[in-house]
């Protein structure tokens, strides 16, 4: 199989194709974007899937039609067609004109894929519409369970090894960073863009450490399961409980102190609810008094904004950076605030 196809899409969904294929790295050694490859991994990933909630869909209408005076023919024709009606709704594309195209050509690995859906299941659409019709249901979903489809297969294992207690290999960085670890657990951020790694580091470049740390799902390279098990210690626990409950994305360390957080009036607390992106999760809140057991790089970036309207009380160090962050801005300003008695 080696000729391209072609599909015809709107320009939203072609957008969100090339966009994601750029955020998960499916680029050319050139750095421009390898659509070819992502649309082969979209597909071998995800065909299965869509198949599987249209089945659905057909079967459910199919039972609503069953009641009816139909014939079997005419209601397996009219299932049919309010499927694909009903997905073409759901997915967008009914008022919208496909006024854009994108192409691919089938790769070794998609070639199965590409047949299958050729030979069984067009049915009586055209390939480019249900090509279109699968990308527009792939894109409808968050950002986060997009990255899943795309690396299926390193979640897949990953979540085997989870579960067998076992450790895995893999490289980062183009191969120059090599991780033996132990996986913890697989999480999305808050704001459902990424998936990530939470694992125990166990050598790092054949160095040998024991650093709970976290990983982007799509980051992970050459990866390989290790016979080593691993149990983890409650130190290790305890951070990455933290982690899921503040945010995946962020490095903890086991000897964190307790923060405390002062939001001075009148617009600490207003700035608090309204900057929800990266919001630290309080563990207690006393008056203007919230405190976390966050990522203190976490705090620092999130807090960083609220300038006066903010200040870190304890744990000193985290206090200390926070205000070089602040001297150091104001050094870059020409500024000099008027003498005031």
């Amino acid at each position: 199989m080696s000729e391209k196809i072609k599909i015809y899409l709107t320009n939203e969904l072609k957008e969100t194709l090339l966009k994601d294929a750029s955020n998960f790295g499916f680029l050319k050694s050139n750095g421009d974007v390898n659509i070819n490859n992502f649309i082969n991994t979209l597909i071998v990933n995800y065909y299965e899937e869509h198949q599987n909630k249209q089945k659905y869909l057909y079967a459910s209408i199919q039972n609503i039609l069953s009641h009816s005076s139909l014939s079997v023919e005419e209601r397996n024709r009219l299932s049919e067609e309010i499927t694909h009606e009903l997905q073409t709704i759901k997915n967008n594309q009914g008022s919208k004109k496909a006024s854009a195209s994108i192409s691919f050509k089938p790769t070794k690995n998609s070639e199965t894929a590409v047949e299958y859906i050729e030979r069984v299941l067009l049915q009586n659409h055209s390939l480019s519409s249900y090509y279109a019709s699968m990308f527009a249901s792939y894109a409808s979903l968050p950002q986060d369970k997009r990255e899943l489809i795309l690396f299926k297969d390193i979640n897949d294992i990953i979540q085997k090894v989870i579960e067998s207690k076992q450790t895995i290999i893999f490289t980062m960085n183009q191969g120059n960073d090599k991780y033996m670890a132990a996986p913890y657990k697989i999480a999305a951020s808050y704001e459902e863009l990424h998936n990530y790694v939470l694992a125990t580091i166990l050598s790092y470049n054949d160095a040998l450490t024991q650093q709970p740390s976290t990983f982007r799902l799509s980051k992970i390279e050459r990866l390989s399961i290790h016979e080593q098990k691993y149990a983890f210690h409650e130190e290790e626990i305890n951070v990455y409980t933290r982690a899921l409950r503040n945010g995946v994305q962020f490095i903890y360390h086991s000897n964190d102190q307790p923060i405390k957080v002062h939001l001075n009036e009148p617009y600490g607390k207003r700035m608090f609810e309204r900057f929800y992106v990266h919001r630290p999760l309080p563990t207690k809140i006393e008056g203007n008094d919230y405190y976390f057991d966050c990522s203190y790089n976490q705090l620092i970036n999130y807090f960083a904004r609220f300038g006066s309207n903010a200040v870190i009380e304890y744990p000193t160090d985290l206090a200390q950076r926070m205000a070089k962050l602040h001297f150091w801005a104001y050094k870059k300003y020409n500024y000099k605030p008027e003498h005031q008695e």
